[in-house]
């Protein structure tokens, strides 16, 4: 049975992406929604009629609450995500209506959680499912459940590098990020079971990774993707370091940190068109690029690491939605509440598919 899916920002790169994997791999009738409505790309306009457009702002309550009812599934692939907020999620709800939202915005995911707490939530909302954070969750998941073989693991290392042309949403999204989203945690990692701050000495790592990355210097940073995988396995020891493996983009963002641009929206608008400049420089010379390393360490002495890359970082993160949609939308489906991708979805299947869309340009798993 073919659903209605509603894209919102589908005439984005990442909308787009979404829509194409969808109509590859199922029935479902699409609804691209933005802002300003937009032709159409040729291989969408000619997808037998099964693609509609819509104009919203999302400012507009009555009218986005509407067009959210109309269908199935809701996609928001709308940003920056900072100030997008709540307002799709909480129309979901009021319709109940299931939610895919690929933003790295961990305080929708607190307020989301908050609501539940007080009201049971009538359907699936699935937080920050796209690449980073998304993909960069069920990849260590994947590794710890296919290739742990019930072991027990005590310590997680991930290291997350990427470059590409940043959009201005995505550019935003990453700044704000800098600071925690006001948490302000610092470089911290888990020891002992215990989030802990690190001195900057020992903040930083140089890992090798396939070309054409070579070898990087990544910071530590939070991400409360792998802080909750970490605390459902009780693994003791978790470190997540990232890095923007462009060099006028990594010199915009330790600016951006340093200058403390990522504590107000004006601070964070300023920072993140500088970033989006900075990209587009990089880019002229430069192949973009997103990298996940794994490493999980096990209370026997054995470990496993894993490593998977792709090129197209939009494309990447269209393949992902679409696959998340495919399990949400299924006969078997996704109980309702709130998650994150890597505790919603079967982790395994997961990646079974998207190596099948043959988008990784590099994908290695060992065992020592």
């Amino acid at each position: 049975m073919s659903a209605r899916i509603l894209i919102l920002g589908g005439f984005g790169r990442v909308g787009l992406e979404t829509a194409r994997y969808l109509l590859a791999h199922g029935e479902d009738r699409l609804t691209l929604a933005g802002r300003r409505l937009h032709p159409l790309p040729p291989d969408l306009a000619a997808a037998n009629g099964r693609v509609a457009t819509a104009s919203v702002d999302v400012g507009d309550e009555a009218r986005l609450s509407r067009l959210c009812g109309e269908h199935d599934l809701v996609i928001a692939s709308i940003g920056p995500s900072g100030l997008t907020g709540s307002r799709v999620a909480r129309a979901c709800i009021d319709r109940a209506v299931p939610l895919l939202d690929p933003g790295g915005y961990d305080p929708l995911l607190r307020e989301l959680e908050t609501i539940e707490r007080e009201r049971p939530v009538p359907v699936p909302l699935v937080i920050n499912a796209g690449l980073l954070p998304g993909l960069s969750g069920l990849f260590p998941r994947h590794l710890i459940e296919r290739r742990g073989a019930g072991r027990q693991p005590v310590d997680l290392e991930c290291h997350y590098v990427g470059r590409d042309t940043w959009t201005y949403a995505s550019a935003w999204d990453i700044i704000h990020s800098l600071g925690d989203f006001g948490a302000e945690r610092g470089f911290c990692a888990v020891e002992d079971g215990r989030l802990q701050r690190i001195r900057l000495s020992h903040a930083f790592a140089k890992p090798t990774l396939p070309a054409p990355i070579g070898k990087v210097t990544s910071a530590l940073t939070y991400t409360e993707e792998i802080g909750r995988l970490g605390r459902e396995f009780a693994i003791p020891s978790v470190r997540v370091y990232g890095a923007n493996n462009g060099p006028r983009s990594a010199l915009v963002s330790v600016a951006a940190k340093l200058l403390r641009l990522h504590r107000t929206s004006r601070g964070i608008d300023r920072a993140a068109q500088w970033l989006v400049r900075a990209s587009a420089r990089d880019m002229r010379r430069l192949q973009p690029v997103f990298a996940i390393a794994a490493t999980v360490r096990y209370s026997d002495g054995t470990t496993t690491r894993g490593t998977l890359q792709v090129a197209d970082t939009y494309r990447a993160t269209g393949t992902a939605i679409g696959i998340a949609t495919r399990q949400l939308t299924s006969a078997a489906g996704i109980s309702p509440g709130v998650r994150m991708l890597h505790e919603a979805v079967d982790a395994n299947e997961f990646m079974a598919q998207f190596n099948a869309a043959a988008i990784t340009t590099h994908l290695e798993i060992e065992e020592s």
